[in-house]
């Protein structure tokens, strides 16, 4: 009769399954709404890995972006000593292995699920933080593809995505101003522009070329470095304010999605270069030819840039140091390139007080 009992019991208790009970791994994705990397991930890559596993597979989304999310995700990255190259979005932290990027989460994630179901699961990583983040309101975990994709890509107003970098924000914001004013400048003093651009000329030495081409090469310094990081897809060097990171990862660092924007910079600093030194080197047809040329070239660079500032505070909600810089530099260009005696349309020849210092001389 014992036996009969314990049979019966035995029979009434359903075994386990793996959606009641089962091995279940878990994981913590970190993103952010403007990386384009992101979203390549989300939407490409982890919903085949979700559908896979289902239920044994739970995804808790961070959004990096947000001032939480960040705090998290620093915590992440000292706990695991992540180094400074891989400490970018997308980034998805699994029992003890914190992976970057759209190359290893791809290759070493499948593997790591399966390991760990097959060693019984793994709870939430140690990250610092993470059960009180977890508890917070709007903190989802999930196995659907299409949730995760829902809570990744909610929609934010303007004044959420100003909130998310504040002070980087603030910053952009001025620095548009600045652009704004002195391209209103610009256009303001250009009357009679292709009349009077050549008319006194510079001598060599004069501090504008010295502060042209330090500018030029400044420009070309930076340009280069971010395209350093889009090629490589390093994580950019980012000061104590802004979020480079999420700017060169957002689908605005592309030119109409295909071709960096660095690269461009890159073309445009070199141009820029070319203009200037010729417009001070070359004599008469060739200066005065320059000389309209880099007018244009930073006063399109201005444009661009001001389109670009413009789309990280109110678009992005991430602002780029570097591209600041940029925007600033190609500002100063413009200023430089369209100096007061250039603009002056009622100076269409060289004073007779300023012949002995003219170049070249008069003949």
């Amino acid at each position: 009769m014992i036996c009969l009992v314990l049979a019966g019991s035995a029979r009434a208790t359903p075994a386990p399954t793996p959606s009641a009970g089962g091995p279940v791994a878990r994981a913590v994705l970190f993103y952010s709404p403007a990386c384009q990397h992101c979203r390549d991930l989300i939407r490409g890559y982890l919903p085949s890995l979700m559908d896979e596993y289902g239920s044994r597979l739970q995804i808790l989304s961070v959004n990096a972006a947000d001032p939480a999310g960040r705090k998290l995700f620093e915590a992440a990255v000292t706990k695991f000593d992540v180094p400074v190259r891989d400490r970018g979005v997308p980034a998805v932290v699994i029992g003890d292995h914190f992976l970057s990027g759209t190359v290893d989460v791809p290759e070493q994630l499948p593997m790591l699920v399966a390991q760990y179901l097959s060693e019984g699961g793994v709870g939430w990583p140690a990250v610092p933080g993470l059960s009180r983040a977890m508890t917070a309101s709007g903190a989802v975990v999930t196995s659907s593809p299409s949730r995760l994709l829902a809570v990744t890509e909610h929609p934010a107003g303007i004044l959420d995505r100003l909130a998310r970098d504040r002070w980087g924000n603030m910053v952009a914001l001025i620095v548009l101003a600045g652009m704004l004013a002195a391209v209103g400048t610009v256009i303001r003093r250009s009357t009679g522009i292709w009349r009077s651009i050549a008319a006194v000329r510079q001598p060599r030495d004069g501090w504008q070329v010295y502060a042209g081409l330090a500018l030029t090469a400044l420009g070309m310094c930076i340009a280069g470095y971010l395209a350093y990081v889009e090629t490589t897809h390093s994580v950019a060097l980012c000061g104590p304010v802004g979020d480079c990171n999420a700017v060169q990862q957002s689908t605005y660092a592309r030119l109409f999605g295909v071709l960096p924007i660095a690269y461009v910079g890159m073309v445009g600093y070199l141009l820029i270069g070319v203009a200037f030194g010729i417009s001070r080197l070359a004599a008469k047809t060739a200066a005065k030819a320059a000389a309209r040329a880099l007018v244009l070239l930073t006063l399109c660079g201005t444009l661009f840039s001001i389109y670009l500032t413009a789309l990280e505070p109110f678009v992005i909600g991430a602002t780029c140091a570097w591209c600041l810089s940029s925007a600033v530099i190609v500002t100063l260009l413009l200023l430089l390139s369209t100096n007061g005696r250039r603009l002056n349309p009622t100076t269409s020849v060289t004073p007779a007080s300023d012949a002995a210092d003219a170049w070249p001389p008069p003949a």
